[in-house]
C-alpha cells in the first residue's frame, strides 16, 4: 500500500483483536493466522457492524464513522 500511494498516510478500517493469548509473542503471526472455530463465530458476529461502519465512512466520512464506532 506505501509503495502504491507513495505515502504511509492513510485512513484504514481496523476490527481489534484484543490482547495476545498466552504464550503467543508475535502479534504478526497471530493476526495472520486462519481463524479457529471461536473466532469465526466472534467474525460472523462483528461483520455486520464492521459493514455498517464502512458505509457511514463512506456516506458521512471517517470522522464520524470513528466516533460512532470507536468504542471499546
Amino acid at each position: 500500500m506505501e509503495q502504491a500511494i507513495g505515502s504511509r498516510e492513510w485512513a484504514r478500517l481496523r476490527v481489534g483483536v484484543g490482547p495476545l493469548p498466552a504464550g503467543v509473542t508475535d502479534w504478526a503471526e497471530y493476526v495472520l493466522a486462519p481463524f479457529v472455530r471461536e473466532e469465526r463465530a466472534v467474525v460472523a458476529e462483528v461483520l455486520p457492524i464492521v459493514a455498517e461502519a464502512v458505509e457511514c465512512w463512506i456516506a458521512e466520512g471517517i470522522e464520524p464513522a470513528m466516533g460512532r464506532f470507536n468504542k471499546r
